[in-house]
């Protein structure tokens, strides 16, 4: 007597979250309070650098179960050969030592084309699309890029960073209550963000995910079969912000003068907006590594701790930079073999 075969009953799909927001909102800084806290959930992190150095996964410490990292380029727009699917399904079949994947964004993606990528991968799902917004740079950002308004309205959750900068953050709250009312809008400070809020996924969606319902009822997308003039997911045919960007990366095994890489940072070059990395100073005894992060006039060094590989890692991205002398400053930053560093050299780096 023979009996039909039994099919293997299809596991859940693996829930993934969607971290976009603009260079230096703070997104590598929530990921990581969401890995501290994480309440024993099992998280994979995947993370996108524009630039051809990787800087966010050295940033992104500890309390995962893997990370992967894509630089060079856009994963929103990346051809359909790219590392994403794969790499997705290798997460998927992960599925019993991983509870769930979050993607932080390149800084300049689209993210509703982001997220919609992943949702077409048969074996996961995009649980929600949380925007990070700089409270304190974000309506001068958008006047700058226009088209980051419908990044803000496509998401599930806006989440308010640097809510202690924000010179008026009532009014930076309203701005973003224009744009999107329909999800919930988090204030954090240093991107403490409960990780209930994204990470809880009690009710998986029934329908494939798709934009909040503001983008499309400010007109940022159209409903039709073709592509209309807002119709911006589309990387053929229309400019993506990171279309306008260009990045320069230093990697250097000498520690940096701290001289020379203040000439890079103040004044900074025109077009410079975000230089983020791992960064060995040399000072008059030894050298120190810390932690630099640039973002509009902000200026951030955080002490590294342990001793690293002592390799300085850095990357400058902007829009219309003089590039050539970009490109000088950074390769003149490393220290020369038998060079004397003075005090009166460290107290030239800004923000410290």
């Amino acid at each position: 007597m023979s009996t039909a075969p039994t099919s293997r009953p299809r596991r859940a799909p693996l829930p993934v979250l969607v971290v976009s927001g603009f260079l230096g909102t703070g997104k590598t800084t929530l990921v990581n309070h969401l890995l501290a806290r994480a309440g024993g959930r099992r998280l994979a992190v995947v993370v996108n650098d524009f630039g051809p150095t990787g800087i966010d996964p050295l940033l992104v410490e500890g309390g995962t179960e893997s990370i992967d990292s894509v630089a060079g380029g856009c994963l929103c727009c990346a051809a359909e050969d790219d590392d994403l699917p794969p790499l997705l399904t290798r997460l998927a079949r992960a599925r019993r030592r991983v509870d769930a994947v979050v993607i932080e964004a390149s800084g300049l993606a689209e993210p509703v084309t982001l997220a919609r990528r992943v949702a077409l991968h048969p074996d996961v799902r995009v649980s929600a699309l949380v925007h990070v917004v700089d409270a304190a740079e974000g309506p001068t950002t958008l006047a700058q890029h226009p088209r980051l308004a419908r990044h803000v309205a496509a998401a599930d959750v806006v989440v308010l960073n640097k809510a202690d900068t924000a010179p008026d953050l009532d009014a930076t709250t309203a701005w973003c209550r224009g744009l999107n009312a329909a999800a919930p809008l988090v204030r954090t400070v240093e991107g403490r963000l409960d990780p209930r809020l994204v990470l809880d996924d009690p009710a998986p969606r029934t329908a494939p995910w798709q934009p909040s319902l503001a983008l499309a009822s400010e007109g940022y997308v159209t409903t039709g079969d073709g592509p209309g003039p807002h119709d911006s997911d589309r990387h053929d045919g229309h400019t993506h912000v990171h279309d306008l960007y260009t990045a320069h990366d230093l990697v250097a095994d000498a520690p940096l003068h701290p001289a020379r890489l203040a000439a890079l940072l103040d004044p900074r070059p025109p077009g410079l907006f975000r230089a983020k990395g791992v960064v060995r100073i040399a000072g008059p005894d030894s050298a120190s590594s810390f932690t630099l992060q640039v973002v509009g006039r902000q200026v951030r060094w955080t002490r590294r701790r342990g001793p690293g590989d002592g390799t300085s890692r850095l990357v400058c991205l902007g829009a219309g930079m003089d590039d050539a002398r970009v490109r000088a400053l950074l390769d003149a930053c490393p220290l020369r073999p038998g060079e004397a560093v003075t005090a009166d050299d460290l107290g030239r780096l800004p923000g410290r």
